[in-house]
């Protein structure tokens, strides 16, 4: 191996990988972030979006935003019933809803490269 050559071990890796791409934590309910779901999970969470976006133009009373943020939590979650609660607490309030996706979108985006430290 060169001198000059990075050099990382596989434990280093997963734990930086990871802290680029951080869960939501919520009370009891942990959501991945979209980058640590499964790629069926990924497609599904894909096809969530595009159906949302599908029905932008339409009239909407935040009941298509709240079915969509329940519909992440599911998805999202991996302790189903702690997301169920989740998904009753919050009910119809719309502010806590859209709050609650603010948060995840905000935390899945993947972190900037950081400069070379030449």
């Amino acid at each position: 191996m060169a001198d000059d050559a990075f050099e990382i071990s596989v434990d280093d890796l997963i734990r930086d990988a990871h802290a680029e791409a951080p869960e939501v934590k919520i009370g009891d309910v942990v959501l991945r972030n979209f980058l640590r779901l499964s790629n069926s999970e990924r497609s599904e969470f894909s096809e969530l979006l595009d159906a949302v976006s599908d029905d932008e133009g339409g009239a909407d009373d935040g009941g298509k935003t709240i079915q969509m943020v329940a519909d992440l939590i599911r998805l999202a979650s991996d302790d189903k019933t702690a997301a169920e609660e989740l998904i009753k607490t919050i009910g119809e309030d719309l502010s806590v809803a859209t709050y609650i996706a603010k948060l995840y979108f905000d935390k899945s985006q993947p972190g900037e490269a950081k400069p070379s430290q030449d």
